[in-house]
């Protein structure tokens, strides 16, 4: 059983709207519980269905569910990937498209850094923070340091980036030059 069984409950809604790129009339999709982001508005499965209903007339509850479907078909996939890995992907978004022949398709980058959470297995424990892989660490020191005018130190910087080739390589098995 993995930790990650619960996806189902996560993933109860879907979807965020974005008009015309390349012709990709692009939605985004984000795993946060069983809300989705929708400019920063969190909707269930029903208003996703009413959004893309709006937008897609007569595809609205079929685009929401293949979404959906293929949302926590993909976390789990990668999620189970990542965990024999010794991370723990804690929060990702994806986004989806409909191309020029009403397919429902992947649009955007994937588990990456600035689009998810990523914990160290070792040493997880409910309950509070985690170390992070990801971006989290510079929105901490950006909160600690209030006055920074978004000015990152080099140490931070350093720190950052090491976070990141230390995730690439415990996914991928390889070292970054």
């Amino acid at each position: 059983m993995s930790v990650f069984d619960h996806a189902d409950s996560l993933c109860s809604a879907s979807c965020l709207l974005c008009r015309g790129t390349k012709g990709l009339k692009r939605i985004h999709r984000s795993l946060q519980h069983d809300l989705v982001v929708i400019h920063d508005e969190n909707i269930n499965f029903d208003q996703c269905v009413e959004v893309c209903e709006k937008a897609f007339p007569g595809h609205g509850a079929d685009y929401a569910a293949k979404i959906r479907d293929y949302t926590i078909a993909l976390y789990r996939k990668c999620a189970d990937y990542a965990l024999g890995r010794g991370i723990i992907i804690a929060d990702t978004k994806f986004e989806f498209g409909v191309d020029e022949a009403g397919n429902v398709v992947l649009a955007d980058e994937m588990l990456t850094p600035d689009s998810s959470r990523f914990w160290p297995l070792e040493g997880y424990e409910a309950g509070h923070g985690q170390p992070s892989f990801d971006k989290q660490f510079v929105r901490n020191w950006l909160k600690a340091n209030p006055d920074s005018d978004f000015h990152l130190p080099e140490d931070v910087v350093a720190k950052t980036s090491a976070k990141y080739r230390e995730a690439f390589t415990m996914i991928t098995g390889k070292d970054l030059a």
